[in-house]
């Protein structure tokens, strides 16, 4: 359960909005599914003596293919199929094996076209089957806390005439890790509450919740907050499967939102979810 726990908390860093589907997603034929020129699949070890690497993590796109890091078979259908990790169900097999995943795109082929690519590279090569469902998901909400919203303006844009240099770029974000509160602390001099939102998820620390953006604020705003990060503790004797992470301190995340005017309000909410129905490892490069 706790190497589950760990896979979904970083599945979270991919949270993107559901896609609207009327048939089951293994329904498109390969006749008119686009697939990658060539893929590379490679399993990769992630223990105590090999641990996640946040540089080493997620898809990267360029015009010629694209590479998945580090990512676990969940992972890739959270992506691939443009849901959140809470969205998709299965065996736990496809939470805990994870891969590196190289491609390179057919010629004149589009990067608009590359998820559903990898869709067809997970049913070829992981034989994936999975079909839809609506469901009841617990949820977070993000609202307005009760005595008002506390956040700051960003700072205008400056005016810079046709023949003045530009001033140099001060950047958007900052973040450091504080041990004390063993917290990422991020400092925004210009963001929005939606993009607040969408890196709310991975704060969370108990698995992945979609964070669904109910405050109504559409400027743009400076933001300082601190993300938990789970704690990690080494496995207690030699050959225990995998390291453990204590994920449920939620208090400095909710004293950084406090401290915005905001809150969190949990809630169910009917949601489609993707069902695994059948998943094998991946056949041969």
């Amino acid at each position: 359960m706790n190497a589950r726990r760990t896979d979904l908390l970083r599945i979270c860093a991919l949270t993107l909005a559901a896609m609207s589907m009327a048939s089951p997603a293994t329904a498109q034929t390969p006749a008119t599914q686009p697939t990658f020129e060539v893929a590379t699949v490679k399993p990769i070890l992630m223990d105590a003596s090999h641990p996640f690497d946040p540089k080493h993590y997620g898809p990267n796109t360029t015009s010629g293919g694209a590479s998945y890091w580090g990512m676990s078979v969940a992972d890739l259908i959270a992506y691939a199929y443009r849901v959140d990790a809470l969205q998709v169900t299965g065996p736990t097999s496809m939470s805990t094996s994870r891969f590196d995943i190289e491609t390179r795109f057919p010629e004149g082929a589009n990067k608009k076209d590359e998820r559903q690519m990898l869709q067809a590279l997970l049913q070829d090569r992981f034989k994936l089957a999975l079909h839809k469902e609506k469901k009841d998901l617990e949820v977070y909400v993000l609202l307005i806390g009760k005595h008002g919203e506390k956040l700051h303006a960003a700072a205008p844009d400056p005016i810079v005439a046709d023949s003045s240099p530009m001033p140099p770029a001060k950047p958007p974000m900052t973040v450091k890790f504080d041990s004390e509160l063993w917290a990422q602390h991020f400092e925004f001099s210009k963001t929005t509450i939606a993009a607040l939102t969408k890196m709310l998820p991975v704060c969370l620390g108990l698995g992945p919740h979609k964070v669904v953006d109910e405050t109504g604020l559409k400027g743009t705003y400076q933001v300082v907050f601190d993300c938990p990060v789970p704690r990690p503790h080494l496995p207690a004797a030699p050959g225990a499967p995998t390291v453990t992470f204590d994920s449920d301190d939620h208090s400095a995340l909710t004293r950084s939102l406090d401290t915005l005017g905001l809150r969190l309000e949990q809630r169910k909410l009917p949601m489609d979810v993707y069902v695994v129905d059948h998943v094998e490892p991946p056949s041969a490069n």
